[in-house]
């Protein structure tokens, strides 16, 4: 929470952590060769967003672009700032997060996309032409009861769903797949008590 009426208002990574507490993180952070219980992390999915910036020399942010406009051919997903308007659980008025090219947890939340790309990005995990994205679904370990993990994408342990929550603040996006049958749903919402994830399954599921 902040004076600016917390997180469904500012977003609470914008210059935090910079590159030089990241990489403080890193050196002071001591794992086993053992496995961990899942908890998921912002700062964990920016790290090898940050690494692919440094490896194609570009920064997270263009690389990042590039390969959206020209890997993937989404025309309506970008990096940035939009001035849609959002709402708190009060009903008030607010913003979308805001982000800059150099903070480091912007691999984790930064991304727009319309729901015409988040289907297209659906339909592309299942339809081979880039087996790398198949890749992403398979299990990489358990989340918890009823899913497992995938590279970001949570697997469903009872069907052949693969899913993923994205938010930021008020605003909450929701992607689902049938891996089996290809079926896509996805779901977007710009109020802070509307649950994007049970509508989503909630269609998926009368879909099989």
């Amino acid at each position: 929470m902040n004076s600016e009426g917390g997180l469904f208002h500012t977003n609470p990574f914008r210059g935090f952590p910079d590159e030089e507490v990241m990489m403080k993180i890193l050196r002071d952070t001591h794992l086993k060769d053992q496995q961990y219980k899942f908890v998921y992390s912002n700062f964990g999915m920016s790290v090898p967003g940050y690494i692919v910036g440094q490896v194609s020399g570009r920064g997270f942010w263009d690389a990042m672009e590039d390969y959206v406009r020209n890997d993937l051919g989404l025309k309506h997903t970008f990096l940035g700032n939009t001035d849609m308007t959002v709402y708190d659980r009060k009903e008030n008025p607010c913003r979308c997060w805001q982000w800059e090219k150099e903070d480091i947890i912007a691999p984790a939340g930064a991304l727009n996309a319309d729901i015409e790309d988040l289907l297209l990005f659906g339909e592309m995990q299942c339809d081979g032409r880039r087996p790398y994205l198949k890749m992403c679904h398979e299990i990489q370990g358990a989340c918890d009861d009823s899913t497992d993990s995938g590279l970001a994408w949570r697997l469903d342990k009872s069907m052949p769903i693969s899913w993923h929550t994205g938010a930021a603040g008020p605003y909450h996006a929701w992607l689902g797949i049938n891996r089996k049958t290809g079926t896509s749903v996805a779901v977007g919402i710009n109020y802070g008590l509307v649950n994007a994830e049970e509508l989503g399954f909630a269609v998926l599921r009368n879909l099989q």
